[in-house]
């Protein structure tokens, strides 16, 4: 019987279409084993785990208070589990925990694959990725719990949604590469970007340049692709490692250096008169030491202070989105994407308080075609492009505090075109050239809820935008990388085309 396989790959997404590949023989990059070990380690200790619950619960008997107990414990000890569960010899549910899912007990899951593969072989299995009884996409690690005759009398899970499974792995060790999770069936479980999960590798055509037969039959291998006069555009490793006959390839990949066409600035710089929310606290800098200090020689420093969000500046996920990603979550590749700036501006010129709509999108879209993948949307306004950073003409007032909130008053998207995009577009996340993606007048916020619950990106007080072309840009924001933050200050520009 020939039994499928599960691979793990990490590729640069945006290196896809590259005209060829050329073998290389470089020694793969140090992060290749740094990510092998931890995903060993982590599966490991996941087994472990489960081996000593189904040792207990071949003592204590598959149902009863000692059992109960031992599912407990064992759910406990794997936080990232989804439900930890007893079956029986035929694949029937016996008991379930956390609570929330024992509404399902009962469930008889024998025709499952994995199921059907503890019982052929009596071993301990990995699944592949299925829709579970729960409802959701993931993969189970079954062990079998044996009589004293080595019968099977039924096995114990756990259930693991992968994608958050293995970014708390992979977490902080990027390193500049890009991280994909698949499986041999072509299925996307991971990406360091976000963006692919359940898209399949064999089937969209943004990854025909990739040599998927070559990754699949060789255990360890490298590659280099390469532009269309043969100079190197990015480089590809992999290994192999693997649970209980399920085999995983390990790769990491990343784009070389692009070569920069024309740079365009696109950051207001922090000063006093830095534009920030009338209830945020506002940038203050305090000159420290300027001069010649006792020592004979030039010294300089400042202190500042401000909140994460104002000036020219980024929105994390969480900034709308309980358990949404903070900043140092968030990969550096994220925040790269296409340019598709929307120009509103004779618009906002009769209507400060204009809302872009997905109308405004489709027109975009019939002059220059469908949204490119991972694109940053942005609305010109420009409100901010002439009047920054004067209060007034920007944000409608130049009171503090929360007597200013109903004064408000400018551009911002809809919550209609930010469910459009969110849904029915694959971007990056918004941007634009006011203070906030919701337009000033907005009490609930629903575009910030939109974006960040969808765990896309926003970039607010965009500077330059009259010379951002409309399409064929590059957009790279650089944002400051506060742990456990919301947003921060962000330095972005464009590589013109």
């Amino acid at each position: 019987m020939i039994r499928k396989k599960i691979f793990v790959g990490v590729i640069v997404i945006s290196a896809l279409a590259f005209p060829g590949l050329a073998e290389t023989g470089p020694a793969a990059p140090s992060l290749l084993t740094d990510i092998q070990k931890r995903l060993e380690t982590a599966l490991n200790a996941l087994d472990t785990s489960l081996a000593q619950s189904a040792n207990e619960i071949a003592k204590t008997g598959l149902q009863g208070a000692g059992a109960v107990k031992v599912l407990n414990e064992l759910c406990a000890a794997n936080p990232m589990a989804v439900d930890c569960a007893i079956l029986d010899s035929k694949g029937r549910m016996l008991l379930l925990e956390p609570d929330e899912y024992k509404k399902i007990k009962g469930a008889d899951v024998g025709s499952q694959e994995q199921i059907k593969r503890l019982h052929l072989t009596g071993k301990p299995v990995l699944s592949m990725v299925f829709k579970s009884v729960e409802g959701i996409n993931a993969i189970d690690l079954e062990y079998p719990v044996l009589g004293p005759k080595g019968e099977m009398k039924g096995s114990v899970s756990v259930l693991i949604r992968p994608e958050p499974f293995l970014r708390e792995i992979l977490s902080g060790i990027t390193e500049g590469w890009d991280i994909l999770v698949i499986e041999t069936n072509g299925r996307i479980l991971f990406s360091t970007d976000h963006r692919s999960i359940d898209q399949n590798i064999l089937t969209e055509p943004s990854f025909n340049a990739l040599p998927v037969k070559k990754i699949v039959d060789d255990p360890n291998g490298s590659v280099t692709f390469t532009g269309s006069h043969g100079d190197p555009s990015g480089e590809l490793f992999w290994t192999s490692t693997g649970l209980h006959g399920t085999s995983w390839r390990v790769l990491v990949s990343r784009e070389a250096r692009p070569v920069a066409g024309k740079i365009l600035d696109l950051t207001y710089p922090y000063d006093d008169n830095a534009i920030y929310w009338p209830t945020a606290d506002s940038f203050k800098v305090t000159r420290v030491f300027r001069g010649i200090n006792e020592k004979g020689y030039w010294y300089a420093s400042n202190n500042y202070s401000a909140s994460e969000h104002g000036g020219t500046h980024a929105d994390a996920p969480m900034h709308f989105a309980q358990g949404g990603r903070t900043m140092e979550q968030v990969p550096v590749g994220e925040w790269i994407g296409p340019a598709a700036k929307i120009d509103v501006t004779v618009v906002c010129e009769k209507n400060r308080d204009y809302m872009l709509t997905v109308d405004d999108i489709l027109n975009w879209e019939s002059q220059h075609g469908r949204l490119p993948a991972h694109a940053w949307v942005i609305m010109y306004t420009g409100l901010d492009t002439k009047w920054y950073p004067d209060k007034i003409k920007v944000l409608g007032t130049d009171l503090r505090g929360p007597e200013a909130l109903p004064l408000l008053s400018f551009p911002g998207f809809s919550p209609e075109v930010a469910t459009f995009l969110v849904n029915k577009r694959n971007i990056a996340g918004i941007a634009l050239d006011t203070p906030s993606i919701d337009y000033g007048k907005s009490a609930d916020f629903q575009v910030h809820r939109i974006i960040c619950g969808a765990d896309k990106l926003a970039l607010e007080n965009v500077a330059g935008l009259d010379q951002l072309p409309e399409t064929g840009a590059m957009l790279y924001a650089i944002p400051m990388t506060i742990r456990d933050g919301t947003g921060a200050p962000v330095r972005i520009f464009a590589i013109l085309p």
